[in-house]
């Protein structure tokens, strides 16, 4: 009874208010209706990954759902997020940030968090939702695994990501969006110190931006109206 009473009194000081919705805004453009998944390789070395992963005293695992976390909650317009987190069961994980943390501090704190949920917890994923009133979570799967047929799901293994996606949801051009912008996210975490440092956009999609915003012409005759 002891153990069922200090599981609850730890999942109420994390989860208890939680209503943030970390899911992508639904794309209505461009809907195929099935389910969908694409895998893209990183662009760095497993020398550059096993660095930083000393350097932030952290494990694959933790380093990847970081960088998941922190674009899942730039997608949402917050600055916190909640995932579910799959490993040999499934836990749910909430955290907030500021600019202003070290992505050293931010990344320990997620760890504490995962490992000392999975201690802790017992209760089913689903019950826990129920229980609190969870909003439909992205996951991130941690494990080899078959991943198709989720609503939207990242899976990081052999140095590339895997993304599964509702396709009746959310449209192939939003999802490539997603992971080239995860993949730069993860690439600035090579080197970036503070979470205010990291650059959401890459080169690439800051100038799609700029297009898409550039509505300037010229006038070749006055009055314009």
């Amino acid at each position: 009874m002891e153990e069922v009473q200090n599981e609850r009194q730890y999942l109420d000081s994390i989860f208890r208010g939680v209503s943030v919705d970390s899911t992508p805004i639904k794309d209505t453009f461009g809907k195929n209706f099935v389910a969908k998944q694409f895998t893209i390789p990183f662009e760095f070395s497993n020398a550059q990954l096993g660095q930083v992963l000393s350097q932030f005293n952290c494990s694959e695992e933790n380093f990847f759902m970081g960088a998941y976390g922190l674009l899942l909650a730039r997608f949402s317009g917050a600055d916190e997020f909640f995932l579910a987190v799959i490993t040999s069961k499934k836990i749910p994980v909430f955290m907030s940030f500021s600019p202003d943390q070290n992505i050293n501090d931010y990344l320990k704190i997620l760890r504490d968090q995962v490992e000392q949920s999975s201690k802790i917890i017992t209760t089913p994923y689903e019950e826990i939702a129920e229980t609190y009133a969870f909003p439909n979570a992205p996951e991130f799967i941690s494990t080899p695994q078959e991943i198709s047929g989720k609503n939207f799901a990242l899976q990081v293994v052999a140095n590339s990501v895997t993304i599964s996606f509702d396709g009746g949801k959310y449209s192939d051009a939003l999802i490539e969006s997603f992971v080239a912008v995860y993949k730069h996210v993860v690439a600035q975490f090579l080197y970036a110190k503070k979470i205010g440092d990291v650059n959401w956009l890459s080169s690439d999609e800051l100038a799609k931006l700029q297009a898409i915003h550039d509505t300037a012409w010229t006038v070749a005759e006055r009055p314009a109206y």
